[in-house]
Protein backbone atom coordinates (compact mmCIF):
# COMPACT_ATOMS: atom_id res chain seq x y z
CA UNK A 1 0.00 0.00 0.00
CA UNK A 2 2.76 2.29 -0.60
CA UNK A 3 2.18 5.28 -2.34
CA UNK A 4 5.71 6.47 -2.35
CA UNK A 5 9.42 4.78 -2.50
CA UNK A 6 12.94 5.83 -2.77
CA UNK A 7 15.44 3.96 -4.02
CA UNK A 8 19.38 4.84 -3.72
CA UNK A 9 22.39 3.44 -5.07
CA UNK A 10 25.98 4.45 -4.48
CA UNK A 11 28.85 2.83 -5.46
CA UNK A 12 32.33 3.62 -4.06
CA UNK A 13 35.25 2.10 -3.76
CA UNK A 14 34.45 0.32 -0.96
CA UNK A 15 31.54 -1.37 -2.79
CA UNK A 16 28.08 -0.52 -3.26
CA UNK A 17 25.67 0.83 -0.60
CA UNK A 18 21.78 0.16 -1.35
CA UNK A 19 18.73 1.64 0.07
CA UNK A 20 15.19 1.61 -0.54
CA UNK A 21 12.19 2.98 1.57
CA UNK A 22 8.82 3.11 1.40
CA UNK A 23 6.07 4.48 3.12
CA UNK A 24 3.73 1.38 3.26
CA UNK A 25 2.72 -0.69 5.70
CA UNK A 26 4.92 -2.03 8.33
CA UNK A 27 4.85 -5.83 8.72
CA UNK A 28 6.69 -8.01 11.24
CA UNK A 29 9.77 -8.93 9.86
CA UNK A 30 10.46 -12.49 11.60
CA UNK A 31 6.88 -13.32 11.47
CA UNK A 32 6.27 -12.72 7.89
CA UNK A 33 9.54 -14.51 7.16
CA UNK A 34 8.78 -17.58 9.19
CA UNK A 35 5.46 -17.85 7.16
CA UNK A 36 6.58 -17.06 3.67
CA UNK A 37 9.52 -19.79 4.35
CA UNK A 38 6.41 -22.10 5.13
CA UNK A 39 4.63 -21.26 1.95
CA UNK A 40 8.28 -21.98 0.09
CA UNK A 41 8.75 -18.17 -0.37
CA UNK A 42 12.06 -17.08 0.72
CA UNK A 43 12.23 -13.76 -0.58
CA UNK A 44 13.77 -11.92 2.30
CA UNK A 45 15.85 -15.03 3.51
CA UNK A 46 16.94 -15.92 -0.03
CA UNK A 47 18.07 -11.86 -0.44
CA UNK A 48 19.71 -11.95 2.94
CA UNK A 49 21.66 -15.04 1.93
CA UNK A 50 22.69 -13.83 -1.55
CA UNK A 51 23.95 -10.69 0.15
CA UNK A 52 25.41 -12.46 3.14
CA UNK A 53 27.58 -14.46 0.35
CA UNK A 54 28.67 -11.78 -1.05
CA UNK A 55 30.55 -10.86 1.95
CA UNK A 56 27.94 -7.93 2.59
CA UNK A 57 25.23 -6.86 4.77
CA UNK A 58 21.15 -7.10 4.55
CA UNK A 59 19.12 -5.65 7.14
CA UNK A 60 15.03 -4.43 7.05
CA UNK A 61 13.76 -1.68 8.91
CA UNK A 62 10.11 -1.87 9.75
CA UNK A 63 7.82 0.97 11.23
CA UNK A 64 4.22 1.29 12.19
CA UNK A 65 3.57 4.65 10.61
CA UNK A 66 6.92 5.53 8.97
CA UNK A 67 6.88 2.53 6.10
CA UNK A 68 9.40 -0.16 5.18
CA UNK A 69 13.71 0.52 4.56
CA UNK A 70 15.81 -2.20 3.04
CA UNK A 71 20.12 -1.49 3.62
CA UNK A 72 22.32 -3.34 1.75
CA UNK A 73 25.73 -3.09 1.71
CA UNK A 74 28.10 -5.58 -0.17
CA UNK A 75 31.76 -4.64 -0.18
CA UNK A 76 33.86 -4.03 -3.70
CA UNK A 77 35.45 -7.47 -5.24
CA UNK A 78 38.85 -7.92 -4.86
CA UNK A 79 41.09 -10.65 -6.21
CA UNK A 80 42.42 -12.93 -3.59
CA UNK A 81 45.89 -12.27 -5.37
CA UNK A 82 47.74 -12.40 -8.73
CA UNK A 83 46.85 -15.27 -11.24
CA UNK A 84 50.38 -16.72 -12.39
CA UNK A 85 51.14 -16.44 -15.71
CA UNK A 86 52.16 -19.83 -17.85
CA UNK A 87 54.98 -19.50 -20.43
Amino acid sequence: EATEVQINLRATDDGLDLRIADNGRDFDLRATAGAAARRGRLGIVGMNERVRLLGGVFSIESMPGVGTTVLVSIPAWRPLGAIPQID
